[in-house]
């Protein structure tokens, strides 16, 4: 059964918010593997941007759940959800930026292995990024279930097996001790986003359990 135009024209109207989403998390990328914190402000500035669209949208929610029932209600309540989803993925992106600065400002070393595990995470969360938008402008089913159940996890676990090998590499010599929470506090901002953003395409369902 296909989702009704009401559910269709919401998810379209979050279109934009993946994108900016998806900016931020370029920007991050770009300043750490070009070590210029110019990309870092303009993340910052971008994050406003997307947080003061969010709550436009949040205000319409608002608005409209006031002057409806039944499922209508129900679905204003998890356009809300999805909102919330979004508004925790930007704040775990915008979490890269502190350590992303650190990292350039004191001159922290990155091994070669670790940089490279860094971008595969944040491609891999740009990836997902990238189907929130199209799912949110197609609300393609399939994509749906590729972020919940592959690409959502496959990131997730990069992240842990990622933190593992880091650990492996200090113990070994081959990472600075100083490096360690600037690595892991990246890794831990690229899980926690791709949690939110599997959460997205959850309740983007037109079946979503309860």
């Amino acid at each position: 059964m296909s989702a009704s135009p009401d559910i269709r024209e919401q998810l379209a109207g979050f279109a934009g918010i993946a994108a900016g989403l998806m900016e931020m998390l370029r920007l991050a990328k770009e300043a750490l593997n070009r070590q210029k914190t110019e990309g870092l402000d303009k993340l910052t500035q971008v994050q406003k941007a997307v947080v003061a669209e969010m709550s436009l949208h949040s205000g319409e929610l608002d608005k409209e759940l006031c002057e409806v029932r039944g499922d209508g209600q129900v679905l204003c309540l998890k356009m809300e959800s999805v909102l919330t989803h979004l508004q925790l993925v930007a704040r775990n992106i915008g979490e890269m930026v502190p350590p992303i600065r650190q990292q350039i400002a004191e001159g922290i070393p990155f091994s070669l292995k670790g940089t490279a595990q860094a971008n595969q995470v944040f491609d891999g969360l740009a990836e997902i990024l990238g189907d929130l938008e199209t799912i949110f402008r197609s609300d393609n089913e399939e994509l749906k279930q590729q972020v919940l159940k592959e690409k959502g996890p496959k990131v997730s676990q990069q992240t842990i097996d990622f933190a593992t090998d880091h650990e492996a590499r200090m113990i070994e010599g081959l990472c600075l001790p100083h490096a360690a929470p600037v690595f892991l506090g990246l890794l831990d901002a690229v899980r926690n986003a791709t949690r939110h953003a599997m959460e997205v395409a959850r309740l983007a369902q037109r079946h979503a359990p309860n």
